[in-house]
């Protein structure tokens, strides 16, 4: 399991990530319950394109950012990522797209957030976190 308090701490207090957005989802409904405004920023979005776009911009100011969607959702704008944030997708078991550069996390938090951030820094370009809906707590 994943303690999504663990993976938020991790995420914004060792990586500094300092801005997260996303769209409402129930599925995330642990994500919401341990945000935390002294580690970050969170902005909900109206649309997938949204989110990315707040992202986008963020990261264009040299604030490391985060997007958390579905795969559903990512692939209606996987197109639209050009900044280097992380993309949390929350996955249904087996996804995992070839467009992008991705770390499926199942226990580990800090190594897949830790090699997702280093691909970020080391390539400029965004990276893939995929976690098991079932997983989160």
């Amino acid at each position: 399991m994943i303690e999504v308090k663990d993976f938020l701490n991790y995420l914004c207090g060792v990586l500094e990530y300092r801005f997260l957005t996303g769209i409402e989802d129930k599925r995330l409904i642990p994500f919401y319950n341990n945000l935390d405004s002294k580690l970050l920023s969170y902005i909900p979005a109206i649309s997938p394109r949204t989110a990315i776009s707040m992202a986008n911009g963020v990261s264009v100011g040299g604030v490391k950012a985060a997007v958390i969607l579905d795969e559903v959702s990512f692939n209606l704008i996987k197109d639209y990522f050009i900044s280097p944030i992380i993309i949390i997708v929350i996955t249904d078991g087996g996804y995992k797209p070839k467009e992008f550069k991705s770390y499926k996390i199942v226990k580990n938090i800090k190594t897949g957030l830790k090699k997702a951030d280093a691909y970020i820094t080391e390539k400029g370009a965004p990276c893939l976190v995929l976690i098991n809906k079932d997983k989160l707590v």
